[in-house]
């Protein structure tokens, strides 16, 4: 496969992740922000399927991973949480508290909460409510550069994960790698990664956003 783009610690790959990932050297975890089937509107991938198929989707995700540990951020919709957790039975849940109240409505409350599922333990005793990550919409509570890109996980969040879950050595797999946190994070850490993304316009942007960052990281 000829990679999208590739530095000394990664590559980015633009395509499919179910057909990709199968084609891969072999990784240590896999960490990601998927696709919430909640009807956001990306570039190429359909964000508003049955549940049926979305389910489907989410097993053939688990067979391809095998029994790759791997950490998802999904949210705050119930369902799309319960459809991950049924597939991903073994995994724990980290709740990450939102300082300020979110413009979405489930059920006629406004979720002020994410859920992080993880089959992978921690370095050392964490707490299972993360209360030091802001999120794009919170208004000035987030303070990290935004990109054009409907649902990019902060970088703080990407970065604990990766202090708190993986050692230096290990490889990170992110297929559905969007604007590029993942990447950026693992660059800032010194991991190794591997990324996906269906989009080529989010591969340039995460292509742009990881050059940038790693020169200037050798500023300093």
């Amino acid at each position: 496969m000829k990679p999208y783009f590739e530095t000394e610690l990664g590559v980015l790959y633009h395509g499919d992740c179910l057909e990709i990932m199968p084609g891969l050297e072999p990784v240590d975890l896999v960490l990601t922000d998927p696709p919430y089937n909640v009807g956001v509107k990306y570039e190429v991938s359909d964000d508003n399927i049955s549940l049926e198929d979305y389910s489907n989707s989410i097993k053939l995700f688990k067979a391809t991973i095998g029994t790759v540990d791997a950490m998802m951020l999904l949210g705050s919709k119930t369902e799309t949480l319960l459809t991950w957790w049924k597939v991903f039975n073994d995994a724990k849940q980290i709740i990450i508290r939102v300082g300020a109240t979110v413009n979405t409505v489930l059920g006629g409350m406004r979720p002020q909460y994410r859920s992080l599922l993880t089959t992978r333990k921690s370095k050392k005793w964490w707490s299972d409510l993360w209360e030091d990550i802001r999120f794009p919409g919170e208004g000035y509570f987030f303070n990290e550069e935004r990109f054009p890109h409907p649902c990019h996980a902060p970088i703080r969040l990407m970065s604990k994960c990766l202090q708190g879950f993986t050692e230096d050595s290990e490889t990170i797999l992110d297929p559905y790698i969007g604007s590029g946190t993942t990447a950026v994070a693992c660059e800032r850490l010194n991991r190794r990664w591997i990324g996906i993304e269906i989009s080529e316009k989010y591969c340039e942007i995460a292509a742009q956003r990881i050059t940038r960052e790693r020169q200037q990281l050798r500023m300093f």
